[in-house]
């Protein structure tokens, strides 16, 4: 039935363009390839996502166009003030690093307390090397606020029925420990 050309929003598309037939040339540039439209999202539906940059526009689209988007813990970006993910768990770059949060998230994962530090407008910051660009004023705000992050977090890959991972492109680095 996925050939059948009845019943089909765009029944071109059930077969792929070919601009060289003479009798009827189509360029995929002109038209959609979509035949059959299931709706499993809605505005009510909710919605996460985790994972690189463009996980973070699709986040700030959802807001802007008032999805049911979850947000368990504000994490509002500096330009839009728009949450760029459900909980502070920073970008994501590849599927070690989203297994390992949803392993901290529900208990099947604890990992050595580490922190670095840095000077950033002239202050001495603490970030979780766990969590790209999530820093702390101080080593307590840290403590607090990262043991109340996997809460969040849980919170919010329990919540979501539809949940968007993209990933980047990089490395991945793993500590002997674990």
């Amino acid at each position: 039935s996925a050939y059948k050309r009845s019943n089909k929003i765009h029944p071109d598309a059930v077969h792929w363009p070919n601009p060289t037939y003479q009798k009827a040339p189509r360029f995929l540039s002109n038209e959609s390839p979509i035949c059959r439209a299931d709706k499993f999202v809605d505005a009510t539906t909710p919605i996460g996502s985790a994972g690189s940059c463009f996980a973070m526009e699709i986040a700030h689209r959802l807001q802007t166009k008032n999805f049911n988007y979850v947000v368990t813990e504000p994490n509002p970006n500096v330009v839009n003030g728009l949450s760029d993910s459900c909980a502070r768990w920073g970008t994501i770059f590849n599927a070690p690093a989203f297994r390992q949060l949803i392993e901290k998230s529900f208990g099947i994962l604890t990992l050595p307390r580490v922190v670095f530090t840095d000077v950033q407008d002239g202050e001495m910051r603490y970030f979780d090397p766990f969590r790209e660009g999530v820093g702390y004023r101080t080593i307590e705000e840290y403590e607090q606020q990262g043991a109340d992050h996997l809460v969040h977090a849980r919170e919010a890959l329990l919540s979501c029925r539809v949940f968007v991972l993209t990933l980047g492109m990089t490395e991945v680095w793993q500590l002997r420990s674990g």
